[in-house]
């Protein structure tokens, strides 16, 4: 898979560390999960706001702030014509639930912006698309719900949309016009009131930066595994990664999890860990282990050392069990 941690927001309870010992200890859950550090960038709540319409992205790019003017566009894309622009991109976009797009080509002095935004049709999705973007080189930014830079390219979520800065140079003097455009713009779009119950159950600690990410199908390459958010995990030398499957329900986890055991190469059984949870190993995933909580499934590939990544499913149960309660307020 794929956070310079602005640590005075960090998310609830902390993941299992490792001691000079070699014991592993769980710290204590905190608060609630209203909060949390995403791919490096603190997130707030602000009063919630309904998704933008296409004409309202259009009037946003179309009347650019102080200084820019439009050199080209905007135009609307929707699942028909969206190749015209990125075709590419188009089978990833559209494996997210996608409502529209809109581009436009702004200028100011001698610096041009293509101006992207992704609007899809829920907040999830939109983080979804905007967290595949983005890998550990790169460097996270503090605006909208969370963003990063790619070199002078800038990538941000905010709410219901994906929005990209792609200047024409590379010369790193430009990131500043940028970030005042993508200040300007970013005004008019409302951050998430409440982040996705989803994107706060894995924790930050160990947690390898810029890799939380959201796959809404084909998670493992397999049609019936789907909503999935995962990151990578470090623990010394040793690299896991960590997924959380939001199910739905009690029945259609435990259809999960038997699905899990063949493509995880279930071994044995693990008691006390979850509702049910099994060990396994597989020639590309390494050792695994899995379980079921509630109406979720969780897993950990390349489960090296196996107590970290179990200490690391434990808290996973507590933090499933919080994310559960708050679904059924």
């Amino acid at each position: 898979m794929h956070s310079v941690d602005y640590a005075s927001r960090a998310g609830p309870g902390e993941v299992a560390s490792r001691t000079h010992d070699g014991v592993v200890h769980v710290r204590t859950l905190r608060a609630s999960l209203g909060a949390v550090l995403l791919t490096g960038v603190s997130v707030s709540a602000v009063l919630a706001q309904p998704a933008p319409t296409s004409q309202q992205m259009v009037e946003l790019l179309g009347k650019p702030p102080a200084g820019w003017q439009v050199v080209q566009g905007p135009a609307v894309y929707n699942e028909d014509n969206l190749w015209e622009w990125i075709d590419g991109e188009v089978p990833e976009v559209l494996t997210y639930l996608f409502d529209f797009a809109v581009s436009a080509l702004l200028s100011s002095g001698d610096v041009q912006v293509e101006v992207g935004a992704f609007v899809m049709k829920t907040p999830l999705d939109a983080f979804g698309y905007f967290s595949h973007r983005s890998s550990p080189e790169n460097k996270p930014a503090p605006l909208g719900n969370a963003a990063f830079w790619d070199g002078t390219q800038l990538h941000v979520w905010r709410n219901y949309a994906y929005l990209r800065f792609m200047p024409s140079t590379q010369d790193p003097k430009v990131k500043t016009r940028v970030r005042e455009l993508a200040d300007a713009l970013l005004e008019h779009l409302p951050a998430a009131e409440k982040i996705p119950t989803l994107l706060t159950i894995l924790p930050t600690n160990n947690r390898v930066p810029m890799t939380l990410a959201f796959t809404r199908s084909n998670v493992l390459g397999q049609g019936k595994l789907t909503n999935g958010v995962s990151a990578d995990y470090r623990m010394g030398n040793k690299m896991m990664t960590a997924w959380v499957l939001d199910c739905g329900d009690k029945d259609s986890a435990k259809q999960v999890l038997a699905l899990l055991a063949q493509v995880l190469g279930k071994q044995r059984a693990i008691a006390a860990l979850g509702d049910e949870a099994f060990a396994g190993f597989t020639e590309d995933y390494g050792p695994t282990i899995a379980l079921r909580e509630e109406g979720y499934a969780a897993f950990v590939v390349h489960a090296v050392p196996p107590d970290f990544a179990e200490a690391l499913l434990r808290m996973l149960t507590v933090r499933i069990r919080i994310a559960e309660a708050e679904r059924k307020l």
